[in-house]
């Protein structure tokens, strides 16, 4: 509706350096709705999963290009820069509930780009809290978004790879040892020992 109304003010909040990252929350409705959706329509389901990823991966590169692109100053970095890399993230999710194959390669290089921003993002967003001017009042709740990028890149890495780090590791010692493996996501079959 703004769109219509005011693009000019859309177009100013989109090239923001704090409320720009916060367009990217579009992108992961689209990639968590499809949870849900899958009980109603598992194809439909899946083609909003489909325009959440890509619409996730574009908007992430834009960003991440505009960081590098342009000087920023240290007071923008907020807990609303983390939100392009919790997109990145989110998008293995979904994809147990929609049944998608053929997608492995996405599914690990959105995990691995959003996991290797997510800690470099989080030390230099506590460094500007620790040694810059206090957040805005009206920023304060953003703070929670901290948490994001380790609890979902959690649920993502368990969806990827259908197993917990230290369960992985050993199933692994023990598949060499009994020629066989436990592991169930979507990247087991690429892991499997070949005969």
């Amino acid at each position: 509706m703004k769109r219509i109304t005011g693009p000019s003010a859309v177009k100013a909040e989109f090239n923001h350096p704090v409320a720009g990252n916060l367009f990217g929350t579009l992108f992961i409705s689209l990639l968590l709705l499809p949870i849900p959706l899958a009980d109603l329509s598992v194809p439909f389901a899946r083609a909003v999963w489909i325009v959440g990823a890509i619409g996730m991966i574009v908007f992430a590169w834009f960003v991440i290009m505009r960081w590098l692109s342009q000087r920023q100053h240290p007071s923008h970095a907020t807990p609303t820069w983390i939100v392009p890399v919790v997109g990145l993230i989110d998008i293995p999710l979904a994809t147990r509930a929609i049944q998608i194959t053929g997608v492995n390669g996405v599914l690990l290089l959105s995990l691995a780009v959003g996991l290797f921003f997510a800690v470099p993002l989080f030390t230099l967003i506590f460094a500007r809290l620790m040694f810059e001017e206090p957040m805005a009042n009206n920023l304060q709740p953003t703070l929670i978004i901290l948490l994001a990028p380790f609890a979902v890149g959690f649920s993502a890495y368990v969806t990827v790879t259908g197993e917990v780090a230290a369960r992985v590791g050993r199933a692994h010692v023990v598949g060499r040892a009994t020629g066989r493996t436990g592991s169930a996501g979507p990247l087991a079959a690429q892991t499997q020992p070949r005969a």
